[in-house]
């Protein structure tokens, strides 16, 4: 990180006083700048900044909260946690993208107000999002985003749906025996049949991630060396 210059001290014990006091004082703040001009990743010519992961990570904690979600940390932006979550962020806003491409799933205004003011309330007194100081339509831009990306991938996942045979779980059963040792059949049919789907879904929504990420150019930067 690079400090600001201080005026030239009338001696070393008054430079290293100054520069400690600096230290304690700005760093906060000067953290916050850093993330500005960082860039973490692209989706095509849409630059990714470290900022922004950063108040994706807050936002998506404050509208989908989940047990064991964490803050990232702003000085680990090469950390697996960090990368982990640019990915994500790059992704999810290709599928924003692809859904205003093909003018699904429209989000409301409406619903977007409602969750810019949970997430500001939500997020009023946390220390990260206060040094943050995110801006009304940076707010309303990663909102919107996200929403919209999360209401295409819940589509697709409804498209992708296909309801599993009662053949094709008796075929998975008869090739895996040995898992379900001598018990019948009957007994295991509907959990076959859920993890069949599952298993197909996700298989389909990685084919399209895969997609997305060739169509729409997206670049993790903080994972190259």
């Amino acid at each position: 990180m690079t400090w600001p210059k201080t005026r030239r001290a009338t001696s070393v014990v008054a430079l290293g006083f100054l520069t400690s006091v600096l230290l304690v004082s700005f760093s906060s703040r000067l953290f916050a700048k850093e993330l500005i001009s960082t860039s973490a990743g692209r989706v095509g010519d849409t630059v990714i900044t470290t900022r922004e992961v950063m108040l994706n990570h807050l936002i998506e904690g404050a509208l989908y909260p989940k047990e064991g979600h964490t803050q990232l940390d702003p000085n680990q932006i090469k950390s697996r946690e960090f990368i982990h979550e640019t990915t994500s962020d790059l992704l999810e806003t290709a599928i924003a993208k692809e859904a205003a491409a093909f003018g699904v799933v429209p989000v409301s205004n409406e619903r977007l107000n409602s969750s810019e003011k949970r997430v500001r309330r939500l997020l009023r007194r946390n220390a990260q999002w206060r040094e943050l100081k995110p801006s009304s339509e940076e707010i309303k831009n990663i909102v919107e985003t996200k929403l919209r990306a999360k209401d295409f991938i819940k589509f697709k996942v409804d498209s992708a749906t296909v309801p599993i045979t009662d053949q094709e779980a008796l075929d998975y059963f008869n090739a895996n025996r040995l898992k379900f040792e001598n018990l019948p059949f009957s007994k295991f049919k509907d959990t076959i049949k859920a993890y069949l789907t599952k298993q197909r879904v996700d298989s389909r929504l990685k084919n399209w991630f895969d997609f997305l990420q060739s169509k729409y150019r997206i670049r993790n930067l903080l994972a190259q060396p």
